[in-house]
């Protein structure tokens, strides 16, 4: 019961802020967060963490609830809304723990958004300063893809086998294998065959779900589960 859950977590942060320890109220103000997303309330969810960023304003907790409330919105489908808060986060001196998850979901936004050269620069951003993340992986995916569309056989062979060389545990690394063995059968009908194993292959952030997968490498919290 979404609505049981959500009272108890309400009661929980509420008895723990008067207790002084906001450690455990923000615990349970993350929990409500979900609860309310799962039960299809992402909007809910992302107010109830704007709220919560406003009584606790530490850079542990405050970080944490801006990357919560970004995912809640880009669930949501307010894409200019997450584009713009994650600018003005991403330069705040508090959130600067949470850089790598502000970054990510930043990409996953100006995809979704079609500002290439933004989404671009992120990337490149991204890989420079954290070439061991596994969300690299799922960039440079996309960018194979992106040279693959684009007829750039050996940019996305020279991206694959970067994936393939550094990112073995990874899902983008299973991906590779799936898309080789596709290129391996092409018709010389191409361009329909592109978009066939485009359509096929899921990227974070395409359908909405990244930000619920990236709350895996999140804090363990999401950064999230994403489309």
């Amino acid at each position: 019961d979404f609505a049981a859950a959500a009272q108890c977590q309400e009661a929980g942060a509420s008895l723990a802020s008067a207790q002084g320890d906001a450690g455990a109220a923000v615990a349970f103000l993350i929990e409500l967060g979900e609860t309310l997303s799962t039960s299809g309330n992402d909007l809910a969810a992302a107010a109830r963490m704007e709220a919560a960023m406003e009584a606790y304003p530490a850079p542990d907790e405050y970080g944490r609830l801006v990357v919560l409330r970004l995912k809640y919105l880009y669930r949501g489908e307010v894409l200019d809304g997450v584009w713009q808060e994650a600018q003005v986060a991403r330069e705040e001196e508090k959130c600067q723990g949470v850089l790598p998850e502000l970054l990510y979901i930043s990409w996953l936004t100006a995809r979704r958004l079609n500002h290439t050269e933004q989404a671009l620069q992120l990337n490149e951003d991204f890989i420079a300063r954290w070439p061991e993340h596994p969300w690299c992986a799922d960039m440079l995916l996309h960018s194979g893809l992106v040279a693959c569309v684009h007829g750039d056989y050996e940019g996305m062979e020279r991206v694959f086998a970067l994936i393939k060389s550094r990112y073995p545990e990874s899902e983008a690394f299973g991906s590779v294998g799936k898309i080789e063995d596709r290129l391996q059968s092409l018709t010389k009908t191409e361009e329909e065959d592109l978009r066939v194993l485009w359509r096929d292959v899921t990227l974070p952030g395409q359908s909405g779900e990244a930000t619920r997968n990236s709350s895996r490498h999140e804090h363990q919290t999401p950064g999230e589960d994403g489309k």
